[in-house]
């Protein structure tokens, strides 16, 4: 049953009732929701099978066999390029957490201060940050070295 079954306005159901049959519907509503979570996480796995099979399926043409080689020959650079940059980039984030948790709500916490470095990334960098001499150096340090290093590393 659903919640809107529920018959809060029934004169000849007791309170307890209602609010048994209500958390029951909640029950039955957050059960059909895990269903749907592990079915939205098996069919991304799919996709993600099916996206590796098309690209395999490439390495039989002779001209998109060479972008396919060139994959597979640096796949173990590509691994340890994340490895490191995610290091270096945890190292930021959790410097960022540090100095800049307490005064500043774009580095409260880790994840956040991880958004926050991925927005700077992208050439965004934190409000008002060239009001605190700490933070000038901080974006300046992270952007030589995640941006103007590591990328280029990549490159």
């Amino acid at each position: 049953s659903d919640v809107a079954s529920v018959p809060f306005a029934s004169p000849t159901l007791v309170f307890e009732a209602k609010v048994s049959r209500f958390f029951n519907a909640v029950d039955a509503l957050n059960a059909a929701l895990d269903v749907e979570e592990q079915l939205s996480s098996a069919a991304f796995a799919l996709m993600i099978l099916m996206l590796l099979r098309i690209i395999a399926a490439t390495a039989v043409h002779p001209r998109t066999g060479v972008l396919t080689g060139t994959l597979l020959h640096g796949a173990g650079d590509l691994w340890h390029f994340t490895i490191l940059f995610l290091i270096v980039f945890s190292f930021f984030a959790a410097t960022a957490v540090w100095l800049f948790g307490s005064s500043r709500l774009d580095f409260s916490s880790l994840d956040v201060a991880m958004y926050t470095q991925f927005q700077m990334l992208l050439g965004n960098t934190p409000a008002n940050f060239a009001e605190d001499a700490r933070m000038v150096v901080y974006v300046g340090l992270t952007s030589l070295v995640m941006f103007f290093l590591m990328l280029n590393f990549l490159l």
